[in-house]
């Protein structure tokens, strides 16, 4: 039983693992190109259970992977399992299966990405009529959709399809090649299919189309069907397949695609028959096939190259000396245009098979095959993996029996100059074992996913790095960035020294600083204003060298809002009181050490805002505005200007300043009810004193009603005016001068009226 499992990640508040831990089994000294270290094989993610199946793997780039397959049960469910920044998720279901034909479910066999989280898988789902019949699933940023069965109104009656190709040249351009058929035959006795493209433009699919020119080809044959498809471009894609013949055996053709629209089918010119044909494009104009062939010699391999948009002869691939038999199914890629490899394996001597490759020297040139060097005698290999990296070199998987009976997973490097580094023997175990996938993003930096001894396993090349990101203060202040150190540590549960830089990036992904490493460390200093007030969150990239693979860590720093100091002034300072709001004109400016303050700013008056001034528009450090004040009673008020500080400026408020109010003048009015009065009863006479006001605030006090220096009566003020009368017998018989005092209050001075006459008789 397959029991599921889940790779363990090293883990840490501050550090990310690139990938899983390397490093694995012995091999011969290697004297070509050796490649990167392969890890100890792990358990595969979301394939460990008795019940999942592992069939393809591919790797978008470095630390982003996408494995497919299946679980069985009731009904067959397609899964994927992803990689993202070198962390394995969990197998997902993919569901809507159970919809299509007769409602058993379907199985995924094959995935191709335009980048990460942006791929689709290809399957098979059961056919109303027993038969299997394909279909697709596609991942848009990271998110899986329905699957679509590939039928179309072109299919013809009664037949259904089959996907033998699947590329994706770019985010949203994904291409897929197969053929129709009803496995019936014609009245020549032969398979009669259709072969069709079917094509994502954009991130939306298409229906499948029959490929046009077919009835140009050398054969009035009705098989024809396509086997392979590369896109080295979105929309720039090319089919290989074969026509003719009787379903195993046939004349091979192309079919270009540019521009998202298809070409007429392109029969290439040999004397072969082919039952099977492999392509590589590196250009939209530079691709190579090679075929699986009959020749009146018996089984060999032709090549086909294309230059510049133009297909040469098919040439026979020498094959090395000690092969005796028929070849297994070869594998094609390509760095570059003209640097291309062929791998396969061919019957040896004693029952043995060859595993070997043929390196192309020029464009359509290619060098004579030669056995993988330091393969041991191998019984029953094969050739499952190629991957080749643009202008990278490629990596050979084999999987294969030795004499002492224990089966081996190999892996060879070759180099873009045409050397062939030795097999390295991984992985040993006893029983079943099989690559499904081998698929290498960068050189050096490869993933394979296949099984021994029934479990399904996960190999990865290059070591796993860990970064620590650690500031010298968890705090600084906005503008002195510049006291503020970082250090980027990196290491390897593997040991050794990696090598390369880190870059430091801010929360807004801008580059702080670059860090060149030295005994796997180094520190950057950070300049004045780069990071904004508040937690900002910083990034440590680690780029990864030969050895060691990217990795990323984060770690948090506090920037406090620098300091300000606010000043303001003016006009008018001093007024007189005149019962009515004061107009202000107010101009203030906030400094700071480093950068230029923004925001608002209010002026207030004894603490209460001032209107026209309230959260007036701070630019370049200055404010400015007009505003109304209250009405403001005589005497000294406080002013002031309060910063409310913003984005990296903290708050702050001016000094108080003072505004002076003067008394305003008044005319104090005293009016007799009486001009004279009888002794005794003085009583009879009334004082009414009315003080003059300004605007809408009329005075309030004390005035006081005079003989000289005698007061005869107080009156208490309201809304300006008052009255008083005199007692009994408080002035003699005789006439009286009498004069009002307004002694003032905080608003208004005091004043003193003009003389009134009183009379008092006997």
């Amino acid at each position: 039983m397959r029991l599921k499992q889940k790779l363990a990640a090293a883990a840490s508040a501050v550090a990310v693992v690139g990938m899983v831990a390397l490093m694995s089994a012995a091999a011969d000294a290697a004297t070509g190109p050796a490649g990167g270290t392969w890890a100890a094989a792990q358990p595969f993610p979301g394939f460990s259970a008795s019940d999942a199946t592992l069939q393809a793997i591919t790797c978008p780039s470095l630390g982003d992977c996408v494995a497919v397959g299946y679980t069985s049960g009731i009904t067959t469910t397609p899964i994927v399992v992803s990689e993202t920044n070198g962390v394995w998720g969990s197998a997902r279901d993919i569901t809507g299966t159970d919809s299509l034909g007769d409602g058993s479910g379907g199985s995924l066999s094959d995935v191709s990405c335009g980048g990460p989280g942006d791929c689709t898988a290809t399957g098979t789902y059961g056919g109303t009529n027993g038969v299997a019949t394909a279909f697709y699933v596609s991942e848009t940023a990271g998110t899986w959709g329905t699957p679509t069965a590939v039928t179309s109104a072109d299919q013809p009656a009664g037949t259904y399809s089959e996907v033998n190709g699947l590329s994706c040249g770019g985010v949203g351009y994904c291409a897929i090649v197969g053929r129709y058929t009803d496995q019936g035959v014609n009245s020549a006795g032969l398979t009669v299919s259709t072969p069709f493209t079917l094509d994502e433009d954009s991130g939306t699919w298409g229906t499948p189309q029959p490929v046009p020119g077919l009835a140009s080809l050398p054969s009035g044959d009705a098989y024809a069907d396509l086997t392979s498809v590369s896109c080295p471009a979105a929309g720039d894609c090319t089919a290989s397949g074969q026509y003719g013949g009787n379903g195993f055996l046939g004349g091979p053709f192309v079919v270009s695609e540019a521009g998202s629209g298809w070409g007429n089918a392109a029969a290439l010119q040999g004397a072969f028959s082919t039952s099977n044909a492999s392509i590589s494009c590196p250009d939209a104009s530079d691709c190579a096939v090679v075929l699986s062939a009959t020749t009146a010699e018996g089984p060999a391999l032709y090549t086909v190259d294309e230059a510049g948009g133009t297909w040469g002869q098919g040439q026979l691939l020498s094959v090395p000396s000690q092969v005796t038999g028929s070849a297994g199914t070869p594998a094609i890629g390509c760095s570059s245009a003209g640097d291309c490899v062929i791998v396969a394996d061919m019957g040896g001597p004693s029952s043995s098979t060859v595993p070997f490759a043929a390196i192309e020297t020029s464009s359509g040139e290619w060098g004579a095959a030669a056995a993988l060097p330091g393969t041991p005698a191998l019984d029953g290999s094969t050739l499952p993996g190629l991957s080749c990296v643009p202008g990278g070199g490629c990596t050979v998987a084999v999987t294969a029996g030795t004499g002492s009976g224990t089966p081996y997973i190999y892996t060879a490097v070759i180099s873009t100059d045409g050397s062939i580094g030795d097999v390295h023997q991984l992985y040993p175990t006893r029983g079943f074992n099989v690559v499904y996938g081998l698929s290498c993003p960068q050189a050096g930096y490869c993933t394979m996913a296949l099984e021994l001894a029934n479990k399904y396993i996960l190999g990865v090349e290059a070591a796993p790095s860990t970064v620590a990101l650690a500031a010298s203060a968890p705090a600084v202040t906005y503008g002195a960035e510049q006291a503020e150190s970082l250090t980027a540590t990196v290491s390897s549960t593997q040991g050794g020294t990696p090598t390369g830089t880190v870059t430091i990036t801010g929360p807004a992904g801008s580059t702080l600083c670059t860090i060149t490493l030295a005994d796997g460390t180094g520190t950057c200093a950070l300049t004045a204003l780069q990071l904004p007030a508040g937690s900002d969150s910083l990034t440590a990239a680690y780029s990864g060298d030969d050895t060691y693979v990217p990795a990323s860590a984060t770690t948090t720093v506090t920037v406090a809002r620098e300091p300000t100091a606010t000043s303001l002034s003016f006009t008018p300072t001093t007024i007189t009181f005149s019962g009515a709001a004061t107009k202000l004109t107010v101009a203030g400016t906030i400094t700071a050490t480093a950068g230029t303050a923004g925001g608002w700013a209010t002026v207030r008056v004894d603490g209460r805002a001032v209107s026209g001034c309230s959260k007036a528009p701070v630019s370049a450090g200055a404010v400015s505005c007009t505003g109304t004040t209250a009405i403001l009673t005589g005497g000294k008020h406080t002013v002031t200007l309060s910063y409310s500080g913003g984005g990296d400026f903290a708050a702050s408020t001016s000094p108080a300043a003072t505004l002076t109010v003067g008394k305003a003048r008044t005319t104090a009015t005293l009016f007799l009810s009486r001009s004279s009065v009888t002794y005794g009863r003085e009583k009879a006479a009334k004082f009414t004193v009315s003080v003059s006001h300004v605007g809408r605030v009329r005075p309030t006090g004390k005035a006081q009603v005079r003989i000289g220096g005698t007061t005869l009566c107080t009156v208490t003020l309201r809304s300006g005016i008052g009255s008083c009368r005199l007692s009994a017998r408080q002035l003699r018989v005789g006439r009286h001068a009498i004069v009002a005092v307004y002694v003032g209050d905080p608003d208004y001075h005091g004043s003193q009226s003009a003389r009134r006459t009183l009379s008092v008789r006997r």
